[in-house]
């Protein structure tokens, strides 16, 4: 039988899961009560935001053709997953589910940029994809070992993950098709990938989650994490979006790739007490 592509069914499925999900999520963060204990705190909503909706659509991008067995597997065990944790987080069926989601996901993404990849920029992917996926595993199996102290570490690391994700990806997707609008209206466009800046953006990310697990390396965390905002900040300005009004599409783009850029600033700026929360 024919491959198909994962996102087809990955995508519809992360976004009506966020639909419900969130919400759900949103008594219990304000001081109420909930029906789904998974996402009764900000711990499990951050949870299912990282190793729920974002590895799913991570997933469904990077995994073009597959069998209808392994999607069948991949898609049957997110869902399982999504449904144990939200009612039984912690139970051996979340446990498990979300650790086959994991397994099966690397299996099918981690390899090709192995093999493939000639630069070490592009090789930097499964590199991230392993922190993102091994992050997503132990945090399902801690479940079985109650190994709570060590849970607010991993979900760091997610965060982490998803984020160097998305700067490297966001990047791949916003510049050609901003620079293909451009010389379609006539204007040149020289700042696209930008690899010098998307290398260095690679480093401070590696450098900021290497800094994060090892004690009294705060600092060198900190400084790294603005260097990165400033970096994916500067990479933003260089694609120009301003001239592309009549793109709201790549606009919005721009604004998610805006908000890269804050959200580690502000990172860095409470590391220091600089911002008031």
């Amino acid at each position: 039988m024919r491959p198909l592509p994962a996102h087809a069914f990955l995508f519809p499925l992360a976004a009506l899961y966020a639909a419900v999900a969130v919400p759900l999520s949103l008594p219990a963060l304000t001081g109420g009560s909930t029906l789904v204990p998974g996402i009764a705190g900000p711990a499990g909503h951050a949870h299912e935001l990282l190793f729920g909706f974002a590895a799913a659509v991570a997933a469904g991008y990077l995994i073009n053709r597959a069998s209808r067995i392994y999607l069948a597997a991949l898609i049957g065990s997110w869902s399982v997953a999504r449904v144990a944790f939200l009612l039984f987080p912690g139970g051996w069926i979340a446990s498990l589910a979300g650790a086959a989601f994991f397994a099966l996901a690397a299996y099918a993404t981690i390899p090709p940029f192995v093999r493939t990849a000639k630069k070490w920029r592009n090789r930097a992917v499964a590199v991230i994809l392993s922190a993102l996926f091994g992050a997503g595993a132990a945090y399902a199996l801690s479940g079985l070992w109650a190994w709570e102290q060590g849970q607010r570490a991993v979900l760091a690391l997610g965060v982490d993950a998803v984020t160097a994700l998305m700067l490297f990806m966001g990047g791949r997707i916003i510049a050609p098709a901003v620079g293909g609008h451009m010389e379609r209206c006539g204007v040149s466009q020289e700042a696209r990938v930008q690899p010098a800046i998307e290398g260095a953006l690679l480093v401070a990310m590696a450098t900021a989650v290497v800094a994060g697990q090892i004690s009294g390396a705060e600092p060198l965390r900190t400084t790294a994490l603005a260097v990165a905002g400033g970096l994916a900040g500067l990479r933003l300005a260089r694609w120009r979006l301003w001239r592309c009004p009549d793109r709201p599409d790549l606009i919005c783009l721009g604004v998610g790739y805006g908000w890269l850029a804050v959200g580690l600033l502000l990172q860095a700026a409470v590391a220091v007490g600089v911002a008031p929360f």
